[in-house]
């Protein structure tokens, strides 16, 4: 539908936007474990972005939007959860480029080797949902109900507490003589051996577990945090102080997680709801916006963008 990018030839409105940019997987073919729910761009739609936001924005590291100048006409580059594709096919086409990004980590999945919504994906792909529920409900009777119809959604809503349900997932996998399947998890998100010390890398917090952080208590919500704070620091890598929210909504962010932010001395936060942003400095509650796979969507997208600049009375 749309064959080549948009001109902006007639008033640059584009540059008008300051985008972040969200990515998660980057496999060439998304494993059969993950398939229908991960956010996956191939290597090759990738580098076919990249070239075109290299042309049409100035790409500068996250953190350097946060630093008072304006923000318009500029794009940072992230991947969240850590999954090994980001270090082995995005890294290549991002360092070939001279192009900075920030990959946000999760501790906990960093040392255990599993992401706890890649069980989810897993229980859903190799159909059993029910199974679970059926046993989720009669040894945890008291708990929140998640309907198998919208299982994948249900499961991350602020209602149910992430960590219990991971752990009511564990249970199940050890009853029903999972474990070695699901250890095989394990290959697709990156160990401490997988990250890159490199220049143009940085890396965030994204809290240990990536569980929604509105769904646990106060001090689990600290732990979460600032425990992720402790494995980054032992890392000894360059380290973003900007924070990305796990699943990135208003609904996912705990009330008086921005002062808790500043006062670890974190300069930001960033949202995850597909939008940009318009006006002279970012606030501390940053918007980010996840790419389509394939150029068709991409530019879809990068035109819509354009064309609410253009509506928006904020960008005059």
């Amino acid at each position: 539908m749309y064959p080549h990018p948009p001109s902006y030839a007639n008033g640059e409105r584009v540059s008008e936007v300051g985008l972040v940019l969200v990515y998660h997987g980057v496999f060439r073919d998304v494993p059969a474990e993950l398939a229908g729910a991960v956010h996956n761009v191939t290597p090759r739609s990738l580098g076919r972005q990249l070239d075109w936001l290299n042309s049409h924005f100035k790409i500068v590291p996250l953190d350097a939007m946060f630093d008072g100048c304006s923000p318009r006409g500029k794009v940072a580059i992230t991947f969240d959860d850590g999954y090994k594709s980001v270090f082995t096919e995005a890294a290549p086409l991002l360092f070939r480029r001279g192009i900075p990004f920030t990959v946000f980590i999760n501790g906990g999945i960093l040392k255990k080797g599993i992401f706890w919504r890649d069980k989810i994906r897993w229980l859903i792909n190799s159909q059993r949902v029910e199974s679970f529920l059926s046993f989720r409900a009669q040894l945890w009777p008291g708990e929140p109900e998640i309907s198998g119809a919208n299982f994948y959604r249900g499961s991350k809503t602020p209602e149910v507490n992430s960590r219990i349900l991971d752990g009511q997932i564990d249970d199940y996998i050890g009853a029903q003589g999972l474990g070695a399947e699901v250890k095989k998890l394990s290959r697709f998100v990156a160990g401490e051996e997988d990250l890159i010390d490199h220049p143009l890398v940085t890396y965030g917090n994204h809290t240990l577990n990536h569980y929604v952080l509105s769904s646990l208590p106060v001090v689990e919500q600290a732990t979460e945090i600032a425990g992720n704070d402790d494995v980054l620091q032992h890392l000894g890598l360059p380290c973003s102080a900007i924070f990305a929210i796990p699943f990135g909504d208003a609904r996912d962010t705990p009330r008086g997680l921005a002062t808790y932010l500043r006062s670890q001395g974190y300069n930001g936060m960033l949202f995850s709801r597909n939008r940009f942003n318009v006006g002279d400095q970012l606030p501390f509650a940053c918007e980010r916006f996840m790419p389509s796979d394939g150029w068709t969507d991409f530019h879809r997208n990068m035109l819509r963008i354009h064309w609410k600049c253009r509506r928006s009375p904020t960008s005059d």
